[in-house]
């Protein structure tokens, strides 16, 4: 055991010397990072200070350290389909344990996400709170703010780094499982039969869900909307099928049955999902429209993620048209934290140093 114990240290000594000793602060800074982030519990003590933001239509929380002295790097981070939005434990958790590394860190309210919704509208909230982070010149390094997403809000802030308007000032993006082709997302969400245990709902099945939720108002009725609307967004939310609401038409009734249901839908319905869609999912569609990035793309997906398949992220890659960087790991699930080997840890450790070093941090 002792031996080993030394084997292992001079390796780790010879690794340093091998990389440099420029890039060991960088490393050492994404371990601590990413070891924060996955400990059981947040460290004891503050190093944060938090400041609710509320300008025109923008909301959301500021994030910076107590201590050190400005300008200090900064981040925008965006949070995915999740009920809490921007107040998400795990996206709060993340901001804090940026802000005490040295950075300051804004977390938008992107309300159509939050209402499991995908849409351009977020695209404009992220290059708006891009720009209101920047405008804080006593807070933020050199004028510029890297972009973070996480899930949808991966690709939505690639969408927003490629804008005209901001894309000069964003260094460094990182999507963390972001989509390449939302309309062929949603018809492997509804034609696909699911791998997860039969006694839960399963994962690749909440994809359905939001499918249909994104696109009730072509497809219903309006006096029906709402009340389809509110039973699904509380499917979501509680992880369980709520009772069906009353009075539902047809096709209202045959929406509901393949949200609720277990496994593909009817042939039919997803020809009839799909096309309703388009026209949406143009419009956030990342082909073509990443041509303008100025910004280091970093994209960094969940190997086995069920709901947005791996594969999205590696045609991401493809689309961006320029050097990017790509790690698939099986360190989470989706993007929540799980436990892995060591060499899985230190591929992880070296992207974060990569993309932390990208943005200025």
């Amino acid at each position: 055991m002792r031996g080993r114990s030394r084997g292992i240290l001079l390796g780790g000594l010879l690794l340093l010397v091998l990389l440099g000793a420029r890039e060991v602060p960088g490393l050492l800074r994404a371990a601590r990072l990413l070891g924060e982030i996955a400990a059981p519990e947040e460290p004891p003590g503050g190093g944060v200070n938090e400041e609710p933001v509320a300008e025109g239509a923008l909301r959301g929380t500021l994030f910076r350290p107590a201590e050190g002295e400005p300008p200090f790097p900064a981040f925008v981070a965006c949070h995915g389909a999740a009920r809490d939005g921007f107040r998400d434990a795990r996206l709060v958790r993340f901001a804090r344990a940026l802000a005490r590394s040295g950075a300051v860190v804004l977390t938008p309210d992107l309300e159509d996400l939050r209402r499991f919704r995908v849409t351009e509208e977020s695209v404009g909230r992220i290059v708006e709170a891009q720009r209101a982070l920047r405008s804080r010149t006593d807070l933020v390094q050199g004028g510029r703010a890297s972009l973070i997403g996480i899930s949808f809000a991966g690709t939505l802030s690639l969408l927003a780094a490629a804008d005209p308007g901001v894309r000069d000032s964003v260094p460094a993006v990182l999507s963390f499982g972001g989509y390449a082709d939302l309309e062929g997302l949603i018809r492997h969400w509804l034609e696909a039969a699911p791998e997860s245990p039969p006694e839960g709902y399963p994962v690749e099945s909440y994809g359905k869900v939001i499918a249909i939720l994104n696109n009730l108002d072509p497809l219903v009725p309006e006096a029906e909307r709402d009340p389809l609307r509110e039973g699904l967004e509380r499917f979501l939310r509680e992880k369980r099928p709520p009772p069906r609401p009353p009075d539902l038409g047809e096709m209202a009734a045959d929406l509901w049955d393949a949200a609720t249901t277990v496994g593909p839908a009817r042939p039919d319905l997803v020809e009839r999902i799909v096309s309703a869609a388009r026209p949406g999912a143009r419009l956030v569609q990342p082909s073509g429209r990443l041509e303008g990035l100025r910004a280091r793309v970093f994209l960094l997906h969940a190997a086995g993620d069920r709901l947005i398949p791996p594969r999205e992220s590696e045609r991401l890659a493809s689309l961006v048209g320029q050097p990017s960087r790509l790690l698939l790991t099986p360190l989470f699930e989706h993007v929540t934290v799980r436990s892995g080997g060591s060499l899985e840890r230190w591929r992880l450790v070296r992207f974060a140093a990569a993309f932390l070093g990208a943005a200025g941090r």
